[in-house]
């Protein structure tokens, strides 16, 4: 239940987060108008706002529609990296060094390290801090690859990204877990 509400936070803020980033960065000037467009245009985004309201107004969604969203959002992600994997090519490596290792630094060290730092400063313990390692020390999302594509970023570098935080983070997290555990936090 804790994941669950985080999660229904945590995806529309990433998601916007990533439009905005996405618009600043693109080597254009910034169109305000563009980023809410983005937003409010953004597939993630949408399917939280949908969710929250189909849950807050206690809205049933008919068994058939239900099966038929949980059957394909089985598919999702798994697809998604089949379509990653066609399209990567480990000899963009080196054209992408320096960035990789400054946001996996950042996306696999530093702030699994800083964010835990403080909910175990705030008591955080067992279950909530376990919720807020899979927030903080989780690889980057497939789906950035695919918004990358559609919005005319580096796609390239986003795949390059999620690909090789999805094979780190198998160390990171188990020595985070590892040491969180050691020590009796969880």
């Amino acid at each position: 239940g804790l994941a669950s509400i985080l999660i229904a936070v945590i995806i529309p803020l990433y998601n916007v987060l990533a439009v905005v980033s996405l618009e600043i960065f693109n080597g254009k000037k910034p169109n305000v108008g563009k980023i809410l467009v983005g937003i409010v245009t953004n597939p993630l985004i949408i399917g939280s706002v949908l969710g929250i309201v189909f849950v807050v107004l206690r809205i049933p969604i008919p068994t058939p529609i239900y099966d038929t969203m949980s059957d394909l959002s089985s598919i999702a992600t798994p697809l998604a990296f089949v379509i990653l994997g066609a399209s990567f090519s480990f000899g963009d490596v080196g054209r992408y060094i320096k960035e990789l290792l400054i946001v996996l630094g950042a996306k696999l060290l530093v702030f699994p390290a800083l964010f835990l730092g403080i909910a175990l400063l705030l008591g955080f313990r067992g279950a909530p801090l376990a919720v807020l390692l899979t927030v903080f020390g989780a690889p980057i999302a497939v789906s950035s690859f695919t918004m990358a594509q559609q919005m005319g970023g580096d796609d390239k570098l986003a795949g390059q990204l999620v690909v090789f935080s999805s094979i780190l983070s198998i160390g990171t997290m188990f020595l985070l877990i590892f040491f969180l555990k050691e020590l009796a936090f969880f």
